[in-house]
C-alpha cells in the first residue's frame, strides 16, 4: 500500500485516505483525457504505454479499494485478470 494512504489509515484519518484514492481516479482520468488512448492505435508503441500506465493506475486503485469497497476491488481485479468486465454498480 502506498505510504501516504499507509499513514492516513493508521492514523484513523479515513477521509483523508478516501480523498488520497479519488485524487488517484481524479489524475488517471486526466491522463485519459489528455493522451486520448483511442486516437493511438496507429502508433502501437504509444498505445501500449499509455495502456500500461492506466492498466497501472487501475491495478493500484482496486488494491486501495479493497478496505472501503472489498466486492468492487474484487470485480477490478477480476476485470485486469481475465480481460472481462462487468458493472461494478448494479443500476437502479
Amino acid at each position: 500500500m502506498p505510504e501516504a494512504l499507509t499513514l492516513f489509515l493508521e492514523d484513523y484519518r479515513i477521509t483523508e485516505g478516501l480523498e488520497w484514492i479519488w485524487e488517484r481516479i481524479g489524475e488517471a482520468n486526466k491522463y485519459i483525457d489528455t493522451e486520448k488512448p483511442w486516437t493511438l492505435a496507429p502508433d502501437e508503441e504509444q498505445f501500449q504505454r499509455v495502456m500500461l500506465k492506466l492498466l497501472s493506475d487501475i491495478a493500484l486503485i482496486g488494491f486501495v479499494l479493497t478496505s472501503f469497497l472489498p466486492e468492487t476491488a474484487e470485480k477490478i481485479k477480476g476485470a485486469l485478470q481475465t480481460g472481462k468486465t462487468e458493472p461494478l454498480f448494479q443500476r437502479l
